[in-house]
């Protein structure tokens, strides 16, 4: 797991301890946690973080660390600076808003956060431009993660041949995660080719360039 400033990691771990305590309940009442049930509990965890506990690290970052009286709202939006879903290696910490008048340290840190958003959502658009034959690979890719899952699940070729090396590694016992993670590998492979050939990347080195170079 990979984090910004200590409130997004506590937050990301009260995330997993979502998906920790389904499994432990689980396995306590049933013996054995269904893969099925593991996903949804991750799903929920997942819509939990993002939804609440994500602006709410930037909340505790903003009015903590920069000293900025944000709003949950304003938060929500900064979250694109301070808990990016993406390039975290990236995020912008705007440190230097320590040193302005506290009645602008709002004004800057939203001013910071539209402009990324707005990079964003050029980005979406240049998907959104794209042929749609592409669009069309995109959900299918996306989707035969689902399938991925299902075929983990029941144990059906050729993942169930990942899962039979597992076993014979470890001596007759198997994980169906790490079966799901290899299953993966290469729809994510076709996904970052897909969108290296239409210009749009998940993982865009330059996502936060403008800031950067506004930086002082």
């Amino acid at each position: 797991m990979i984090w910004t400033h200590i409130y997004d990691l506590l937050c990301k771990l009260a995330a997993i301890g979502i998906v920790v305590a389904v499994v432990v309940i689980g396995i306590e009442r049933q013996g054995v946690l269904p893969i099925y049930q593991f996903c949804i509990a991750a799903i929920v965890s997942i819509a939990v973080w993002y939804l609440v506990l994500r602006p709410f690290s930037s909340w505790c970052y903003g009015r903590i660390s920069l000293k900025a009286s944000l709003t949950f709202a304003q938060s929500r939006r900064a979250s694109a600076l301070f808990s990016p879903l993406l390039n975290l290696a990236q995020w912008d910490p705007m440190r230097h808003v320590r040193d302005i008048p506290r009645e602008e340290k709002c004004l800057a840190i939203m001013s910071a956060a539209d402009d990324l958003l707005s990079y964003h959502d050029a980005r979406s658009r240049e998907w959104r431009a794209a042929p749609l034959h592409a669009k069309i690979l995109r959900v299918l890719l996306w989707s035969s993660i689902l399938g991925v899952i299902v075929m983990t699940e029941m144990n059906l070729p050729p993942l169930s041949w990942v899962s039979q090396l597992q076993a014979l590694v470890s001596g007759g016992s198997y994980l169906p995660i790490i079966t799901i993670i290899v299953g993966c590998i290469p729809v994510g492979i076709a996904i970052a080719m897909l969108e290296r050939r239409y210009g749009v990347r998940s993982i865009d080195p330059h996502a936060q360039a403008l800031e950067v170079s506004k930086k002082p």
